[in-house]
């Protein structure tokens, strides 16, 4: 028996823009999946790819922009299905009309029912006003990931297992916690931590308001708080492109201060120092805010032109690191190369086109990214030169 369904949904805006949704990777992932792929230059495959681990992959059968698509869809063990998305004109936006036929697997076909109610229904919200109601309603420790703990690392945090904080956001609850960037979560909910699945499966059981105790370790101590579920604060991001770079420009000023600060009396051979093992140099640091800015830059292309929605590239890696520190040898250099490429992001944004800052979902997560990297990134990486300088006068003091 094979088994089908019909959903509608309309959008406020022209046909053109949610056809571009459909067809781009990064437009899918704004408003759809995790993460989503559609080459270039006519290949009409298309994978999509979720956190929880569920991926999805087809071929578009129909591509007549901006009027009508058709696609196969594989997810899991079931049989290849197909559906089909019509767009159509209606008081001045676009009705949605998506079908899906040929599904095998009555549980499968429940499953792609619901998910893609609720997907049509974050379309017209992203498109509509930039915002994604899977952040929006999602409950959240607020706490920004980093790497897991592994057997190579195990020693270093105390702990064979868990999940390393690389920050917080603002306003939830791991902030209110007193937790901070180091800190390895390492249970929840009683369940222990040792892959982001791990954590993803223990929030996607609870809504907002729901509180969980989260265990982890600081310093090789280990601490336990009760946190209350909440959503993460939308951000609002300027619709104008100036003004978005303005205030961009401006949290990049207050971080040059600040690096400006902590620098201060910083000696070149000090700067060279290894603090501790696996840690990096303070000029280390320095250079890698110059190579993540660089990625900063390569995202804003990339994103614009609908191709992927990458913000995260190997600007951790010594491959990247070192010919910077070559090619600005004195600290004065590197901080001088942090903020040149500080200038050309703000640059960037100002020349963002007016048919890319229209692609809301797109544009604002774009705006939201960008603002969030350079007051957290920043201020992270920021106390990491503070807490190395310290360890090195420390270490001076009690040489002499």
């Amino acid at each position: 028996m094979a088994y089908e369904f019909r959903l509608t949904q309309h959008v406020s805006q022209p046909r053109e823009a949610v056809f571009y949704a459909f067809t781009k990777g990064s437009m899918l992932s704004n408003w759809w999946c995790d993460w989503a792929f559609v080459p270039p230059f006519g290949m009409r495959v298309l994978y999509m790819y979720w956190q929880t681990g569920f991926q999805a992959m087809g071929k578009f059968e129909e591509f007549e922009e901006p009027e009508r698509l058709a696609f196969t869809w594989v997810d899991g063990d079931s049989p290849a299905c197909n559906a089909t998305v019509t767009l159509s004109e209606s008081n001045g936006g676009t009705d949605v009309e998506l079908v899906f036929t040929n599904i095998t697997n009555e549980n499968q076909a429940e499953q792609l029912e619901k998910h893609w109610r609720l997907g049509l229904e974050n379309l017209a919200s992203v498109l509509e006003t930039g915002i994604d109601l899977r952040v929006a309603r999602k409950p959240m420790l607020g706490v920004y990931l980093g790497e897991l703990v592994t057997a190579q690392n195990a020693d270093r945090y105390g702990t064979p297992h868990g999940i390393i904080i690389e920050g917080t956001l603002p306003g939830l609850s791991a902030e209110s916690a007193g937790l901070k960037s180091g800190d390895v979560l390492v249970e929840a909910a009683g369940q222990r931590l040792a892959d982001y699945s791990d954590l993803t499966g223990i929030l996607a059981g609870r809504t907002v308001g729901d509180v969980v105790d989260v265990t982890y370790m600081r310093d090789g101590e280990r601490h336990t708080a009760a946190m209350e579920l909440k959503p993460q604060q939308i951000v609002e991001v300027p619709r104008d492109p100036n003004e978005l770079a303005d205030r961009l420009a401006a949290l990049y000023a207050q971080a040059r201060e600040a690096l400006n600060d902590v620098l201060d009396g910083v000696t070149e051979e000090q700067a060279n120092a290894i603090v501790a093992p696996e840690e990096w140099t303070i000029r280390q640091i320095v250079a890698h805010l110059i190579a993540a800015e660089r990625d900063e830059q390569t995202s804003i292309s990339l994103v614009m032109d609908g191709s992927n929605d990458v913000f995260n590239y190997n600007n951790n890696s010594l491959v990247r690191i070192e010919p910077l520190i070559r090619s600005y040898p004195t600290l004065p250099e590197l901080v001088a190369a942090v903020a040149r490429t500080q200038d050309e992001t703000v640059e960037a944004v100002r020349r963002l086109p007016p048919e890319f800052v229209e692609r809301r979902g797109a544009y604002d997560q774009l705006g939201r990214v960008l603002l969030f990297d350079a007051e957290s990134h920043l201020g992270e990486h920021i106390e990491q030169i503070e807490k190395a300088k310290a360890a090195l006068l420390q270490r001076e003091g009690g040489a002499g």
